[in-house]
């Protein structure tokens, strides 16, 4: 076969190749539904959140967490807990508004919760992030709490 011919023949062969290389691209790299496998059908859609979803709680449940986290730390008593405050709020950074010693914070606005539970004469500082898991803010005294009317701040050491 002569020269030119058979660069003709693998010019030829080369575009054919590319061509099927193109071809099996055109799909998105997905493979076809097998004509065997049945579409999934749902009668109606599946109502509420779905795992893996990202709708945070009502301020009501992170307050429920919150006071059983705090009836768990604080044991048996008489006097029930109360929820003072249970609301959401944006905190100026990944501290929560509980910034805590030799921790680092992502300096972002960050969407949560503040809770404040009370006992007695006593009151707590609770705060969470979107996922609504409240954690306490230690406020230096044993029980974690501050007396009623008394600043809700964190502890500074």
């Amino acid at each position: 076969m002569p020269a030119r011919a058979r660069r003709a023949v693998r010019l030829v062969a080369a575009a054919a190749c590319a061509g099927a290389l193109l071809a099996g691209c055109a799909g998105g790299g997905r493979p076809s539904p097998s004509p065997t496998t049945p579409a999934p059908t749902s009668a109606s859609p599946t109502p509420g959140p779905t795992q893996g979803s990202t709708v945070p709680p009502e301020p009501a449940a992170v307050a429920d967490a919150a006071v059983a986290d705090l009836a768990n730390r604080l044991g048996g008593g008489t006097e029930p807990i109360t929820v003072v405050l249970a609301q959401r709020e944006t905190f100026p950074d990944g501290a929560l508004g509980c910034p805590q010693p030799g921790h680092m914070y992502t300096q972002a606005l960050v969407d949560g919760y503040r809770v404040v539970l009370a006992r007695g004469d006593r009151e707590w500082l609770y705060t969470a992030g979107t996922d609504g898991i409240p954690h306490l803010c230690p406020s230096g005294e044993q029980d974690g709490g501050t007396p009623s009317g008394a600043p809700l701040t964190p502890s500074a050491g």
